[in-house]
């Protein structure tokens, strides 16, 4: 990575409002526009905190398919409930992902969520909220059981 990149990218970002529409930056996460105090609120961090750019960093240096693998394997072992709730209209994850990790993961539930992008939560708020309480509800269900000994 080259040295000061992020930092410029984050504060062109920050400074420069309409960059944050292309394609490289938010364009394409959302099937809707965010609304820009949204977008604010992702750039900010980044723009004003170095040890956040660092962070950003030696993630983006670190990222490997052999550690993603590994965690693969390790979810089929994952012993609580799991809510994936995913668009088929994802042009960076399809839906085929969501499949294979809904089929790794003993306990998940895949969801579809409908007239979105990857930004699932701005372009659906409602139903996310719906999905999620949904889910827990029904999990909160499932643990008050009585148990009879």
């Amino acid at each position: 990575m080259i040295p000061g990149l992020t930092a410029l990218l984050a504060k062109s970002l920050l400074r420069f409002p309409a960059l944050r529409r292309l394609p490289i930056a938010y364009g394409l996460l959302s099937k809707s526009p965010i609304p820009e105090d949204i977008l604010t609120q992702y750039v900010h961090p980044c723009a004003t905190n170095a040890g956040i750019r660092r962070d950003l960093e030696k993630f983006a240096r670190s990222a490997s398919s052999k550690l993603t693998i590994q965690v693969a394997e390790e979810l089929r072992s994952f012993p609580h409930p799991v809510l994936l709730l995913w668009t088929p209209e994802d042009r960076f994850f399809p839906l085929s992902l969501a499949e294979r990790l809904a089929e790794a993961i003993p306990n998940a539930c895949l969801v579809r969520i409908e007239d979105a992008h990857v930004f699932v939560s701005e372009d659906q708020p409602v139903r996310v909220a719906e999905e999620i309480a949904r889910f827990m509800g029904a999990q909160a269900a499932a643990t008050s059981q009585p148990r009879i000994n």
